[in-house]
């Protein structure tokens, strides 16, 4: 994806925290989730992203920008090393919801070589740690 591109997907994105990917959705200012959860994971209770973590999602989704971590979903990785996944939510209004990713999920470690080689390359201090992190946190080997 070209630079054009990716302004384009990310210009005016919107983070919309969804309930059903938290434990504790009152604590976000989010409706309780009424349906079933079934094996999704749950940033509160997995990743430690609680609500005052939220003022890092500008400067996650701009890694995620930065680096490209675009295909099907957006991906970003957090400075503590998990791997969240972005969805669509509404396409209209550019709306995506956010979740971590498991170490078994298989796009996890692909994530995690694009995000290294750029963070190598161009990243600041702060991202070559969220990938040293990553790696540590999820094993994976370079």
């Amino acid at each position: 994806m070209d630079g054009d591109q990716l302004a384009a997907l990310f210009d005016g994105l919107v983070y919309e925290g969804s309930p059903k990917h938290k434990l504790h959705p009152h604590v976000f200012g989010l409706s309780p989730f009424r349906g079933e959860r079934g094996d999704r994971t749950l940033c509160d209770r997995h990743a430690g992203f609680g609500p005052d973590a939220m003022s890092r999602i500008p400067r996650l989704l701009g890694r995620a920008r930065a680096a490209s971590l675009v295909g099907n979903f957006l991906w970003t990785i957090d400075d503590n090393g998990w791997v969240y996944e972005l969805a669509v939510t509404n396409k209209t209004l550019k709306q995506y919801h956010g979740y971590p990713l498991r170490p078994s999920d298989a796009i996890t470690e692909k994530v995690f070589a694009r995000f290294r080689a750029w963070a190598t390359l161009h990243g600041w201090p702060i991202d070559t740690a969220a990938s040293r992190a990553c790696q540590g946190f999820y094993g994976f080997r370079t």
